[in-house]
């Protein structure tokens, strides 16, 4: 367990299991696709927008994988009282499920289904698998750095950071492509392009270690293939960040 607002609390780097007969990766969990659905009715558009290239693919796949934010955040509104959790959004977990499926989909070039997270609570990914790895992120360690060494080039992960000083984590999703690397944040529909100066910037400004004592853990489950460029310039694709006053985003 990682996060506090989605079922995480802190993970020390002996925490991760090491029985041999636990699947491969976390795509051969039971838990993999809990709390998604397959929405064919959206896998025209998703082949539409792939058509057009991975930028365009990532921005759909941001945009497109959380159909019932608004709803679970009234949900999770009404729920304030009972489990004092200043958080709208709790399915992060869900979000990046749904993500990685449909990355998945987009490595293989299957246009016939397209994959949503059906679940607004709080959630976790298991550690029991052999394909997943833990390491402490030091103060002045960019975590864009990190994620690009502990992802190969060719490989796609689902990963969890250390939000700044906020004493939780946040799950998304990591690819390394052979034209660079890039974040999906399905969950608050953001794409963060690595080759973009002002992502990166943006990206560890939020993410990694803050400045209390707790240690920054960064875990991440490699799940397979990355989608792949196809020698296209990758480019940023902005997105305006949503701001919700008074509530604390995860």
């Amino acid at each position: 367990m990682i996060e506090r607002i989605d079922s995480f609390e802190s993970l020390s780097v002996s925490d991760i299991p090491s029985d041999l007969s636990l699947p491969k990766d976390y795509t051969f969990h039971p838990d993999y696709t809990s709390g998604t659905q397959d929405w064919q009715h959206l896998s025209a558009d998703f082949q539409s927008q792939a058509a057009r290239g991975l930028n365009a693919a990532l921005t759909y796949i941001s945009q497109s994988s959380n159909p019932n934010k608004v709803s679970g955040m009234f949900a999770n509104a009404l729920s304030l009282i009972k489990d004092h959790q200043m958080a709208l959004n709790r399915n992060c977990t869900y979000c990046s499920k749904a993500v990685d499926r449909n990355l998945d989909a987009l490595a293989r070039e299957d246009f016939n289904h397209y994959f949503v997270a059906t679940e607004t609570a709080q959630g976790s990914i298991s550690m029991d698998v052999e394909n997943v790895k833990s390491q402490t992120l030091e103060k002045d360690q960019p975590l864009t750095i990190l994620l690009s060494e502990l992802v190969a080039e060719g490989e796609r992960a689902i990963i969890t950071v250390p939000v700044k000083d906020k004493g939780y984590s946040h799950a998304m999703n990591f690819i390394h492509h052979s034209n660079g690397c890039a974040v999906i944040d399905g969950q608050l529909n953001k794409v963060y392009n690595f080759n973009n100066d002002d992502d990166r910037e943006k990206f560890d400004s939020k993410y990694g270690a803050g400045v209390d004592t707790k240690p920054a853990i960064v875990s991440v489950w490699n799940t397979g293939p990355s989608p792949t460029s196809k020698d296209e310039e990758f480019e940023v694709v902005n997105v305006s960040d949503i701001e919700y006053k008074g509530w604390q985003l995860v």
